[in-house]
């Protein structure tokens, strides 16, 4: 039984390495068997496709992310200390193109219904955050604002400065230490203060 779970698991890893590195499109269930070191078989009793494969791999990464940002935001604070700490971590972990690519492939590629049940199935970092927000307004922390629209601005920004990072003429990694920046800019805007009259 053990066997089992550790052949799904080995498939998962191989399979989630293809997928960063060329992309869904770029890789077939014999390769991923091959670099599994599977038969194509064994591979297509764990997953009847490779849809659902990915659909799999991109489950697992999301249950990543959602605790990463859990944890994140349990370490309590100010709004801006959390929003900071979570922009800091996807700035790490997910600081690179591939990662990128790999969740515009989720959406590409799996259909909406397979979507629907999977992001019902995980909690994607998006609705946790979105109670950050309303939790956020409701203290008055935070001005009244559309939680959808506040969560859509916040990984904007993030996911901005790691494309930006990653596809910009230097290809460097994402900076964590912009993260403060990133959320000053969020929360307060980019404009100079207003002076105020003595």
């Amino acid at each position: 039984m053990s066997g089992s779970g550790e052949g799904r698991e080995r498939i998962l890893n191989e399979a989630y390495v293809l997928f960063l590195r060329q992309g869904y499109a770029e890789v077939s269930m014999q390769q991923i068997a091959d670099t599994a070191g599977l038969t194509k078989a064994t591979l297509y009793h764990h997953f009847r496709s490779k849809e659902e494969l990915f659909g799999a791999v991109c489950a697992r990464e999301m249950q990543r992310m959602h605790a990463g940002v859990t944890t994140r935001i349990a370490a309590g604070g100010s709004l801006q200390e959390l929003l900071e700490r979570v922009a800091r971590f996807f700035l790490v972990t997910g600081g690179d193109a591939d990662f990128i690519r790999l969740f515009s492939d989720f959406h590409r590629h799996i259909d909406r219904e397979r979507r629907k049940i999977l992001t019902a199935e995980v909690q994607p970092p998006t609705a946790v955050m979105r109670s950050v927000f309303e939790r956020a307004i409701a203290s008055g922390e935070l001005r009244v604002i559309d939680p959808d629209l506040a969560v859509e601005m916040f990984f904007g920004l993030i996911m901005g400065q790691i494309k930006f990072a990653t596809d910009g003429p230097d290809q460097r990694a994402p900076d964590p230490e912009r993260a403060g920046q990133l959320v000053d800019a969020l929360l307060h805007g980019i404009g100079a203060p207003a002076h105020v009259a003595a």
